[in-house]
């Protein structure tokens, strides 16, 4: 710590996953990742995709300057995404039966890569549970790994890709830590397995801070009637398993990502 900085007390972090998914971000990562190795003694991890609400910028250059970024931070990129599809977001694209057409066709590209690769999906989903699910279905292999990112959606569909996805989990956010957290999400927090939940932060707005993963822990302790230190050992070692990283890392395989991706699945 540095002067006037007081250590903070309670769980460290030991690893952490940041999602780059904005062309423009690109070069960010690559410079924390890079920071990281020298200053944090290599924490940070990274995760390389095209958010939703950029569906539409989405091309065959933009995909490959993010398969040049996966390529020069190596094992540090550990998942592709965030990606999938947000029609609360994009509510009147949605509305046009050829834009959402493209939306699908963005992520099912996506996950197809994802699955070439073999890297976990990292999936944003909002308003749009029965095209999630299909492509999902539809595009990669049952045993793929699969990271429904910051959910908030029904717990049926939750429910549901758990069990089409054996290797899936669900990552829950700040906003169980909120003062006015919503019935449903504890409903959500009850019905998840333990085994298969994740917690984590969603900046800016379900919370940005690292320093909240304990809080949810707390709050997910007290919905599941079961010990704080329980959920920590248990969600930070899902984590771990679904990116293999830290005690998993041993399970981690070299990319391949000197490619070419499908023309026929191009979105444009």
């Amino acid at each position: 710590a540095g002067a006037g900085v007081r250590p903070t007390k309670g769980p460290k972090l030991r690893f952490l996953i940041h999602n780059c998914c904005e062309e423009e971000t690109i070069a960010d990562c690559r410079t924390l990742v890079s920071a990281s190795e020298r200053l944090l003694g290599g924490v940070l991890f990274c995760t390389f995709g095209c958010h939703p609400h950029n569906w539409d910028v989405y091309t065959d250059a933009f995909e490959q300057k993010l398969l040049d970024a996966l390529r020069v931070v190596g094992r540090k990129a550990v998942g592709w995404g965030e990606c999938g599809l947000d029609y609360f977001k994009n509510f009147y694209d949605a509305e046009f039966p050829e834009k959402r057409k493209r939306m699908i066709a963005v992520f099912a590209r996506q996950a197809r890569l994802a699955a070439s690769l073999g890297l976990p999906l990292v999936v944003h989903t909002r308003d749009a549970e029965e095209d999630t699910l299909t492509v999902m279905r539809e595009a990669l292999p049952r045993t793929h790994p699969v990271h429904l990112h910051a959910f908030q959606g029904s717990v049926q569909m939750a429910l549901q890709v758990l069990e089409m996805l054996p290797n899936s989990v669900v990552g829950l956010s700040g906003i169980l830590a909120m003062k006015y957290c919503s019935e449903h999400m504890k409903d959500l927090a009850r019905s998840v397995p333990l085994s298969r939940l994740v917690l984590e932060t969603d900046a800016p707005y379900l919370s940005e801070d690292p320093a909240m993963i304990p809080k949810i822990c707390r709050a997910v302790a007290r919905l599941k009637g079961i010990p704080t230190e329980e959920v920590i050992v248990t969600t930070s070692r899902n984590c771990q398993r679904l990116y293999s990283i830290g005690d998993f890392a041993d399970q981690r395989l070299d990319l391949d990502i000197n490619q070419n991706t499908d023309p026929a699945s191009d979105p444009r």
